[in-house]
């Protein structure tokens, strides 16, 4: 609003808001700051709205998402998602996986050292770590980890 704008809309407002005996100078220097106030203040823009509405609606998902019953269908869903990759991708007898678990529940040392320590992931390998009871300080350190099972499964 330029000074014309603001002018011309303190004048309304003061003469909707006049009471007689009261005096007119007072009251439009009041309704003039309510005026300014209202002409400084941020408009609403198609992409503040928006926001505010996307904002309102994250709330309500999240809030939607507390509910008990929708984590359970995710965690459901998850799992079984989670069960199908790990059959597809571990089906396979020459996957290293398949190799460690057969070496170790047939305490066949002969299938632990032909492993490819290479192949099986950092998890994987940490996992191995947890089941052998081996140093918990092992967990992350490749090159100390690899001896350390290495020396684990030659002792089987």
């Amino acid at each position: 609003m330029n000074k014309s704008q603001i002018f011309k809309a303190a004048h309304a407002l003061t003469k909707s808001a006049h009471v007689a005996g009261e005096s007119y100078r007072v009251t439009f220097a009041a309704a003039l700051r309510i005026v300014i106030a209202e002409s400084k203040a941020t408009a609403c823009t198609f992409e503040s709205v928006m926001a505010a509405f996307k904002a309102a609606a994250y709330a309500e998902a999240t809030a939607r998402w507390n509910n008990e019953k929708l984590v359970t269908k995710l965690r459901t869903f998850v799992e079984q998602k989670f069960e199908a990759d790990w059959i597809a991708k571990n089906k396979d007898m020459r996957n290293p996986r398949n190799q460690v678990a057969l070496g170790l529940s047939t305490r066949n040392a002969m299938t632990l050292r032909c492993v490819n320590m290479l192949y099986l992931t950092n998890t994987d390998l940490n996992a191995v770590l947890t089941m052998l009871n081996l140093d918990s300080d092992l967990i992350d350190k490749p090159a100390s980890r690899s001896r350390a099972i290495k020396a684990a499964f030659a002792a089987v």
